[in-house]
């Protein structure tokens, strides 16, 4: 974050969140929420003199929204489910020069619940291997930091 020597900062901000979830029927299940944030700089005067009042502070989206789907089967110890993400842009810097695009990802997984006491997953995450920035760092306002590529996780959970 640039030098802010010998002034004060005041970030104003206002949103809202949505939450749902339905249970459609035993198996079935969506829920999602949306996110709407209004964050700007009321007092920001950098080193030199600088007004960043009125811009958006760094990282932080205006917009998010996520949806999950879960299903599980009758006959068999399964369920799958799937999930969207929706990120909204960002910038990386007080200047609001530098802007990262927002993105959406696609995630999905199975469980097998092998046993009473072992439940294993395989998870996809980045379905589609969207190459995405997901951060900035406060030190330097042009360096972002990359999402992961599609990955693929297998996990056993195991009870005693």
């Amino acid at each position: 974050m640039p030098s802010l020597v010998g002034s004060e900062m005041c970030i104003r901000d206002r949103g809202m969140e949505l939450s749902a979830r339905w249970r459609a029927n035993r198996q079935l299940t969506l829920s999602g929420n949306l996110a709407a944030l209004s964050a700007q700089f009321d007092t920001l005067i950098e080193a030199g003199g600088v007004s960043r009042i009125g811009n958006r502070p760094t990282n932080v989206p205006e917009r998010t929204a996520n949806l999950w789907a879960d299903y599980r089967f009758d006959d068999l110890p399964l369920s799958v489910g799937a999930s969207l993400q929706r990120v909204g842009d960002m910038f990386t810097d007080n200047a609001n020069s530098v802007r990262i695009n927002g993105y959406t990802l696609a995630d999905a997984y199975a469980n097998w619940q092998a046993s009473p006491g072992a439940l294993l997953t395989l998870r996809v995450r980045n379905l589609g291997d969207k190459l995405y920035g997901t951060w900035s760092g406060a030190s330097a306002a042009n360096q972002i930091v990359l999402g992961a590529p599609r990955t693929v996780e297998l996990t056993a959970r195991l009870d005693f």
